[in-house]
């Protein structure tokens, strides 16, 4: 397995890195909760980084170039990581400590989600014909067809396009409304609204045979769970967790149907692409990102805010990663990290201030929260994304796509309206009382 350790110093440094961070934060200090399993997640794919180009360095379907592992791309990296999660590291035991506070909002969110409901309905069914009238051999083609930009609901009806693209701009509301639902006595009755909206965000991503949004979808899930897990009831808790078991073994096996599909035909065993998905990363920093003379300019991780600002960029991904892959002549497809996509838009010391600068707001948001011990709804929200960013981030920069940056823009501005809406209703109790 280990045949070219001489080749992977740098590689086995970051590894070690990782294992002394676990080691001091999490086993000595006892930091748990969020900040132990975003540690344990890049301890992990410094493993399997590891493994890849020593075991797998020959890998017939991608390559990497051993030769370009040195040691300063590793350093940076490490560096730049631990600066954006150390205000989830310092705050970790108290995060779990917290109290969800939704309960002014709930009247305006069930009024908000039966609104919802028909809409979800059709969505949900439409979704369920268009997953079994596409068989296994198929998702391949799928995932090749959305990779071109060819629409994988093509021949969805108008109305069943429509309920998927609403259930997709809220997608990351849907887990949070669920949870707000299911923590509340008198809103558990329609907490299967946000639930079926939040499975068919899975749909979604198994319709288009696209793996990394089926974990990332299952990953956010499991986030907001965590933030609301304090707020509910022992006995709730363990029907969840008990869920949750189900649910990671469905998500598991829609992994596997869509892995068998792409990569049936490979010489290839399952822990090599296991490997390559977690850990190729920081290798491809290395060997591609890091003595890059040009960057992307803000296009590849921040085009919704240069579109604000009335600057030129790409609105399409697939156009975006054809012009750079062209421009910078790296691959355009393959992950960086979170801290690696920064750099190839922004570049060394630009990167480093935007690490600093967001972890200085995280401190202070973080801060106010574990102070007040309750979170409030666009609270749960920030720290939800926050989380998806860093403990996703060992792959890539979850939320640098121009359409996903506005379907959270526009989740946001629902939630200040929910706030609004739930202020004023509660003013008018208030009158008629």
């Amino acid at each position: 397995m280990f045949n070219n350790l001489s080749l992977s110093y740098p590689v086995a440094l970051y590894v070690i890195a990782w294992i002394a961070m676990f080691y001091f934060f999490v086993i000595r200090k006892k930091k748990y909760g969020i900040g132990a399993i975003i540690i344990g997640a890049y301890m992990l794919s410094a493993f399997f980084s590891l493994y890849f180009v020593q075991g797998r360095s020959n890998f017939t379907v991608i390559h990497v170039d051993v030769n370009k592992m040195g040691f300063p791309p590793f350093i940076y990296l490490f560096v730049c990581i631990c600066i954006c999660i150390w205000p989830f590291i310092k705050f970790s035991n108290k995060l779990s400590l917290i109290k969800v506070d939704v309960v002014a909002n709930m009247k305006i969110i069930e009024q908000f989600l039966k609104i919802c409901l028909p809409f979800i309905v059709w969505g949900f069914v439409t979704l369920l014909i268009q997953v079994a009238t596409v068989n296994t051999g198929a998702l391949a083609d799928a995932y090749a067809d959305t990779s071109e930009g060819i629409d994988a609901f093509a021949n969805v009806n108008w109305l069943g396009k429509k309920c998927i693209v609403l259930i997709a701009l809220l997608s990351y509301l849907w887990p949070i409304f669920f949870f707000c639902c299911i923590s509340n006595k008198s809103s558990k009755k329609i907490a299967a609204i946000p639930l079926i909206a939040s499975f068919c965000s899975i749909l979604i991503s198994y319709a288009c045979g696209a793996r990394v949004g089926i974990f990332r979808s299952g990953l956010f899930f499991l986030i907001v769970y965590l933030i609301f897990k304090n707020s509910m009831g022992k006995a709730l808790v363990k029907r969840i967790n008990l869920y949750l078991i189900v649910g990671v073994g469905i998500v598991v096996l829609t992994l596997a149907l869509i892995t068998i599909s792409r990569f049936g035909e490979s010489d290839e065993d399952i822990m090599s692409w296991i490997a390559m998905y977690a850990g190729e990363g920081p290798l491809r920093f290395s060997e591609y990102a890091w003595n890059l003379n040009v960057t992307s300019e803000g296009d590849t991780c921040f085009s919704f805010f240069k579109q604000m600002l009335g600057m030129d960029t790409f609105t399409s991904n697939i156009d975006r990663r054809n012009h750079y892959a062209l421009v910078l002549k790296i691959p355009t497809t393959i992950f960086y990290t979170f801290v690696g996509d920064w750099y190839i838009d922004l570049g060394f010391f630009p990167t480093l201030i935007l690490c600093l600068c967001i972890s200085y707001v995280l401190y202070k948001i973080l801060k106010k929260i574990t102070t007040r011990g309750t979170i409030q709804l666009t609270g749960i929200a920030i720290l939800s994304i926050a989380c998806l960013v860093f403990v996703f981030g060992f792959t890539y920069y979850s939320i640098k796509t121009y359409t996903v940056q506005m379907d959270i823009v526009r989740s946001f501005v629902l939630l200040f309206g929910i706030k609004l809406f739930s202020n004023k209703y509660k003013a008018k109790r208030t009158i008629n009382n």
